[in-house]
């Protein structure tokens, strides 16, 4: 059968909110909110992804796997898919919640070096739902060119955020907003990052 077939989903509802705030309490900062992501939030976002069923893609500040069900609910292949979360307690339970996914724990910043060197640089798609406007601004960068250092060339990096303005405004890439859920609580939007491409290579 399938690994998605196993995917549960009802009963993780209430112990995974309770973890997610317990961690919240524990590192606020971390966190950015005090509740996984809401499920029609993690529907719209997978929604965002193109060719699901053809991609090799990675997500980062993974939590519980909330968005990580949506995803292969959306048609993403689980085997095709890695989830990275640095907080331990969030990570074992996304081993538990989504069989079938490589969980990996430990900081996105280091990307290149958590993954299995056969990915790098052949990654489609990667999706952040890191609280980048509760961090520095290097941590920010160290994060964003991380990822972009295993994505092919012309692979998307998408973010979720509850500010409305880019988390990344100022920084070289070519910046769009994807989506909005302003039903959500708090609102939430989703943009679409791309390396800006050398004008010589554009002329040519």
């Amino acid at each position: 059968m399938h690994p998605s077939k196993h995917i549960k989903s009802e009963p993780l509802i209430g112990s995974e909110s309770a973890l997610f705030f317990k961690r919240w309490l524990k590192n606020p900062g971390r966190l950015g909110t005090l509740a996984p992501i809401s499920y029609r939030l993690a529907d719209l976002a997978a929604s965002c992804i193109q060719h699901p069923k053809t991609i090799k893609m990675v997500e980062i500040g993974a939590g519980p796997g909330r968005l990580t069900r949506a995803l292969i609910k959306a048609g993403v292949k689980p085997e095709s898919l890695k989830a990275v979360e640095l907080d331990s307690d969030l990570c074992d339970f996304g081993k538990k919640a989504v069989p079938g996914v490589d969980f990996i724990q430990g900081d996105a910043q280091y990307l290149k070096e958590l993954l299995p060197q056969e990915w790098i640089g052949h990654v489609d798609v990667i999706f952040s739902t890191i609280p980048f406007m509760c961090l520095p601004e290097d941590v920010r960068r160290n994060i964003t060119e991380a990822a972009f250092s295993v994505l092919k060339p012309g692979g998307d990096f998408l973010h979720l955020t509850y500010n409305y303005w880019s988390p990344l405004d100022g920084m070289p890439y070519d910046q769009r907003k994807l989506a909005s859920l302003w039903l959500n609580m708090p609102p939430a939007f989703i943009w679409r990052y791309k390396k800006q491409q050398d004008p010589l290579l554009k002329a040519a």
